[in-house]
């Protein structure tokens, strides 16, 4: 017997459940679906996956901490599914490629500002500030915040 048998390869079956938590660390998952209507859902574990994407984040509108560690998470643009969740405060993406990017945290926080806690690590006003002014129209400015 495999011990992959017993590993989920795709999140299905759980639209409209009253979910607060999902767990669904340690799986085959590649990417994000079947989350489209889970109102409830503050709380989500996506971590030791094969995740690249972050598309089918997007519907979890009432999201306060998502767990995306150990996946194969590259590209900051991916950013774009999660950055319009008002109520996300807290996002662990530790061990992923994404963390080698140049000012990762600063990039992080320019797309999504109401995150309290990074990697398991609080934000500071500091990173907040810096954050604001990442994207800046004054190189001059940039330049001597980096």
């Amino acid at each position: 017997m495999s011990l992959n048998q017993n590993k989920i390869r795709k999140i299905e079956n759980i639209e409209e459940v009253h979910l607060e938590e999902l767990y669904l660390a340690e799986n085959e998952l590649t990417k994000i679906s079947g989350l489209t209507n889970l109102p409830f859902l503050r709380t989500l574990d996506l971590s030791r996956n094969n995740i690249t994407y972050l598309r089918g984040l997007e519907f979890v509108q009432n999201l306060r901490f998502l767990n995306l560690s150990l996946n194969k998470i590259e590209k900051i643009l991916q950013l774009r599914y999660v950055e319009n969740l008002e109520l996300l405060t807290e996002l662990d993406m530790c061990f992923n490629p994404i963390q080698n990017k140049k000012h990762y945290r600063i990039q992080v926080l320019f797309h999504i500002p109401q995150l309290r806690m990074l990697d398991g690590v609080d934000i500071i006003a500091e990173e907040k500030v810096k954050a604001e002014n990442l994207h800046g129209i004054d190189k001059n400015d940039r330049s001597t915040i980096f």
